[in-house]
């Protein structure tokens, strides 16, 4: 076979390959051939939530920290809310760390942006 019809077949079956499919996943996101303007990926859903610490006992004006995990690794919003049942007794900062108020009791809270995941630590401050 002659060197100018297998560039030539080369040629069309490339053609052919732009017209069919201008885009191509490049780690995790679609990027377009040239000229072609660029798709954004799909979203990934949060799947669930999880916590480090699901019950602490602290004393009184110590803190400890609370890491969230967001699950699937590569979910596309891995933000999380935390929220203290009672902040007389216990708050957490918007990076999850816990500060104890006063003796009692406190739910911490984290919930993923969506809502639709949560989880919990109870605290108990001495």
């Amino acid at each position: 076979m002659k060197i100018t019809k297998i560039l030539g077949i080369l040629l069309f079956m490339a053609i052919a390959m732009f017209a069919v499919q201008p885009y191509v996943l490049l780690n995790g996101s679609y990027i377009s051939m040239p000229g072609v303007d660029v798709v954004s990926s799909a979203t990934v859903a949060a799947k669930s939530v999880s916590l480090n610490k699901t019950t602490v006992t602290i004393t009184k004006g110590k803190t400890f920290k609370l890491i969230a995990k967001v699950l699937p690794t590569n979910a596309t919003d891995k933000k999380v809310t935390w929220k203290s049942s009672n902040v007389k007794i216990a708050t957490v900062s918007v990076t999850g760390l816990v500060k104890a108020i006063a003796k009692g009791s406190a739910t911490i809270t984290v919930t993923t942006k969506s809502g639709s995941w949560k989880k919990t630590c109870k605290v108990t401050v001495k």
